[in-house]
């Protein structure tokens, strides 16, 4: 599952139609470091979390199933079929959470024999008729009704399983639909189930909707019948195993693109009005597919590959087998292109088709075995597709990723005493993971990585996996121990913290590089790296391994060195410190081939700027760098006001923005742009609003020419009322959060449209807009915001019309005291928001 980063914390501020909030003292660019992080609780017995205990094994699972929209349920029959793992068994608990359970039989000589059970809404305690051993084998049938919108918690708490997307026809931007979300153990909320990853089913689903509509599930479509009452019934089938998290069934009016890898298909589902684009964002995945397969040496495993977009999904993708989900993200048009293809998330679902879905880890603790491959899957599908440089970039953002987070919050990556499986979906799992893999990739050599990868994956393909059989295989490949690589990278928390010095001794003609760790508390990372000492033009590499809180190591130099560059592979995952002068870093800029090597030296240059015409000079060449990353970066380390010819700045800036192929880079020189010029901007800013090939490049001038014309802005903004471009459409918000014309149609379409890094700044524009309109329109806006936190589906827009309604009371309450108009709308806020206040 591809994740995002929800600050659902930010809806106890959520639009302030006030002051700024005060900034408190001590507050810095990063995070509070916290001092200490208890990640084991007290009791390691009782709060320890392993593998489930297998009382029986799932073998296959078939389901007759009806959803019914307007009732938001499903009715269903679930065949199980099941054998005790090793003991003897009398009866089943199943897991089957909001449900009304009809009735309970086992098949027996032809004939369904009734049993008794007990049911308390999340699990189902079945009496068997007999005591069946592990040599028998028997099959289930339960007759129930799944009620996922039972249940009072929000959709990103334990999850309701199966989530209806618009029924109520409330929303005209979103067609009617639903999706299904196993993971972490939600499809029991559909149907009876064990709802452990440590399961493994074949699947059959017969699956009764309207004929006009359309479904997907795992494995291949045998067959659709037409019932001749309006319905039919759609029979899919895979009868290769899976987890039950895994299993996914999707029925919306969707468009199918069609594509192959090999011999079999490759597909996408998509709303018809996003057709245009499908081809465009999926037109890799077969090429995807064959390089995963050809690294790895194992075949894509599954019957075909079927990818589908929806609605208020509550991730970013989910690798279910066969059928992945995405969000709407992708749900867009060709020019959204622009700014970005999706091979990152892509890539990621993709990969876990083999780690996850083919081997899957052993419980949750595991995860790593899953999520870490399918981060690490990105940078590996870009360093083929895009070349080696764009890999190092993709993977210095990831570990910079991390690194930020660890100052808020750091664990181990095995942790096994989390409160909710939710937990581990983070940083740590992800990133820091996928940076780990790739340090133990540069530490066995890719032959020896790959083939240990193959090696697993057969091993366990079909089963679970725990990260022990994973160091055991890379041991039998390799020959070497590596218990302590796992040990200290998986097993305990943090990353070393460095100090790195050199001398050169012109006596003994030595250098004397000295590494010391400075990380809090008492590990010792083992450090084996690369140090590139440049002498004269050449390069020495010497093979380092540091094993203790301070280590020296002496190199013999007939000259002073030009720079002795420590980890020059630049895989290493920490924070350092060196004692490069600035000679040295302009050198390094200039000559070290990696990205971060760049990266490094202008970002211990930057604070030099001022008056220092050789460390202007870089930055000068930095923005002309031919790869994206350094330009990116050295316009965000740039200060306009510390350079000494500001229209040798301007021009260059300038340039860029208007002749740079990437947007982001194009974006950011905006942004500087702006804050040398001012309002000497305006006229850049209407050509970008008119010629810009990207949305996110145009709402930034929006943005801007706001800031210095508000007429002009409104004149551009309207003529892009039409757009669904959530960049442009935030941008729009703030542009009509102030007018006094009416523009409630588009913020409806605004909040309708909304994403989890949309909201909060949509809903704080319509609020502030609300402030403005008179008697009948507020009337009109709060009665929007009550539909919509009683329709939506997304927590964030229910959270975030429910805050935006109490915000305008309060308002409105403050106003009362000296203006009576606002008292009016005072009441008129309580009356026609009762409901949600």
């Amino acid at each position: 599952m591809r994740k995002y980063c929800l600050f659902l914390v930010a809806l106890l501020v959520l639009i302030s139609l006030d002051a700024k909030p005060k900034k408190k003292r001590g507050d810095k660019k990063f995070p509070k470091i916290l001092e200490e992080v208890v990640v084991a609780p007290k009791n390691l017995i009782t709060s320890y979390k392993g593998s489930e205990t297998k009382y029986f094994d799932l073998l296959h699972t078939k389901l007759n199933i009806k959803p019914i929209f307007n009732k938001k349920e499903l009715v269903g029959t679930a065949e199980l079929l099941i054998r005790p793992h090793f003991y003897n068994q009398n009866k089943v608990v199943l897991d089957a959470k909001y449900m009304q359970i009809h009735s309970v039989a086992v098949k027996k000589n032809s004939k369904n024999l009734p049993l008794t059970f007990v049911y308390d809404t999340t699990q189902l305690t079945i009496t068997l008729d007999t005591i069946y051993t592990r040599f028998d084998s028997l099959t289930l049938l339960i007759n129930y009704t799944a009620t996922p919108y039972q249940q009072d918690s929000l959709q990103v708490d334990d999850g309701r399983g199966m989530y209806f997307i618009d029924v109520e026809d409330k929303n005209p931007y979103k067609p009617m639909h639903l999706w299904t979300q196993g993971e972490e153990e939600s499809n029991s909320c559909w149907f009876p189930t064990f709802d452990a990853t440590n399961q493994k089913s074949s699947e059959e689903i017969y699956v009764t909707i309207d004929k006009n509509l359309t479904s997907l599930s795992n494995g291949l479509l045998i067959s659709s019948k037409d019932n001749g009452d309006g319905t039919k019934t759609d029979y899919w089938k895979q009868d290769k195993p899976h987890s039950p998290y895994l299993f996914f069934l999707a029925v919306g009016d969707f468009y199918k693109s069609v594509d192959h890898w090999r011999d079999k298909e490759v597909s996408a589902y998509t709303f018809p009005k996003y057709k245009d684009a499908v081809a465009e964002i999926f037109k890799n995945m077969p090429e995807m597919m064959e390089f995963f397969s050809n690294k790895l040496g194992v075949d894509f495993p599954w019957d075909k590959m079927a990818n589908v977009m929806a609605f208020d999904y509550t991730a970013g993708a989910m690798e279910n087998t066969s059928a992945i989900i995405y969000y709407d993200r992708l749900l867009c048009d060709r020019q959204q292109l622009v700014d970005g293809d999706f091979d990152w998330i892509i890539s990621h679902e993709l990969f876990h088709q083999w780690f996850g879905d083919l081997v899957t880890a052993e419980s949750w603790a595991n995860l790593t075995l899953n999520e870490s491959f399918a981060d690490f899957s990105e940078a590996l599908w870009t360093e083929y597709k895009y070349g080696q440089t764009e890999a190092e970039i993709y993977r210095n953002k990831s570990m910079g990723k991390y690194l930020y987070s660890s100052h808020v919050y750091d664990e181990p990556i095995m942790n096994y005493y989390y409160n909710h499986p939710h937990d581990l979906f983070d940083n740590i799992r992800y990133e820091k993971g996928g940076i780990v893999l790739n340090m133990l990739r540069n530490y066995v050599g890719d032959e020896a990585f790959f083939l240990s990868l193959h090696k697993y994956l057969n091993e366990h393909k079909f089963g679970n996996a725990e990260l022990s059989d994973l160091r055991k295989t890379f041991e039998e490949v390799t020959g070497k121990d590596l218990n302590w690589f796992f040990t200290q990278w998986w097993n305990e928390k943090g990353f070393p913290v460095l100090n790195i010095t050199h001398k050169y001794d012109a006596t003994n003609k030595t250098i004397a590089l000295t590494i010391q760790q400075t990380q809090k508390g008492t590990a010792i990372f083992r450090i084996p790296t690369k140090v590139n000492i440049y002498i004269n033009g050449k390069i020495e590499t010497k093979i380092i391994e540091i094993t203790d809180k301070t280590n020296t190591f002496y190199f013999p130099a007939a000259t002073a060195p030009q720079l002795v560059n420590f980890d020059a592979d630049k895989v290493l995952l920490c924070e350092k410190t060196e004692d490069l002068s600035e000679a040295e870093n302009i050198f390094k800029y200039y000559n070290a081939p990696k990205t971060k090597d760049k990266l490094e030296a202008i970002e211990a240059l930057a604070p030099k700027l001022k008056g220092n015409s050789a460390i202007q000079n870089v930055f000068y060449d930095a923005l002309q760098n031919k790869n994206w990353y350094i330009r990116l970066n050295a316009i965000n380390l740039l200060k306009v006001n510390r350079f000494s010819n500001s229209q040798k700045l301007s021009t260059a800036l300038q340039n860029t923005i208007q002749t740079d192929t990437n947007p982001e880079v194009r974006e950011k020189a905006l942004n500087k742009y702006v804050q040398l010029e001012r309002e000497k901007s305006i006229p850049l800013c209407e050509k970008i609003i008119r010629t810009d090939s990207s949305y996110s490049v145009i709402a930034n001038a929006l943005t801007h020419l706001n800031t210095y014309d508000k007429n002009k802005a409104y004149t551009e903004a309207v003529k892009w009322n039409s757009t669904e471009s959530r960049r442009i459409i935030v941008a729009l918000c703030n542009i009509y959060k102030d007018t006094t014309a009416d523009q409630m149609e588009f913020f409806k379409k605004a909040i309708w449209l909304n994403t989890p890094y949309t909201f909060y700044p949509n809903f704080k524009s319509f609020s502030q807009y609300l402030t403005n309109v008179n008697l009948n329109d507020l009337e009109k806006g709060i009665l929007f915001l009550s539909d919509i936190y009683t329709y939506e589906e997304s927590n964030y827009n229910k959270e975030g019309a429910k805050q935006a309604i109490q915000n305008l009371k309060s308002y409105f309450a403050e106003k009362a005291k000296k203006d009576k108009q606002a008292d009016l709308k005072l009441q008129v806020v309580k009356k026609v928001g009762r409901a949600v206040l």
